[in-house]
């Protein structure tokens, strides 16, 4: 398997944003993601948003899904517990 076939499957979370002036049609907008390559996780209508698993071959489509403002991987972030050494 070619390098470049192995990275278009290798799936990354991403968190789309709707435009504000279309949230009463989010759940027409995830179903437009969900063709377009995303497994819906969430919809969060009241953020506004749509989480899901995608391969990086279907990021572009997806920002090309009318009506998504943006298509951003979602990042975890941790801190230090509050007894460890580094605060």
């Amino acid at each position: 398997m070619d390098e470049k076939k192995q990275e278009s499957q290798v799936t990354e979370t991403v968190i789309v944003t709707i435009r504000s002036e279309d949230l009463a049609q989010i759940d027409d907008v995830a179903e437009k993601l969900r063709a377009a390559g995303l497994m819906v996780d969430n919809v969060l209508k009241t953020l506004g948003q749509v989480t899901g698993t995608t391969t990086a071959e279907h990021v572009d489509a997806l920002r090309q899904v009318e009506k998504v403002e943006s298509v951003s991987p979602q990042r975890t972030m941790r801190i230090a517990p509050p007894d460890s050494d580094v605060q």
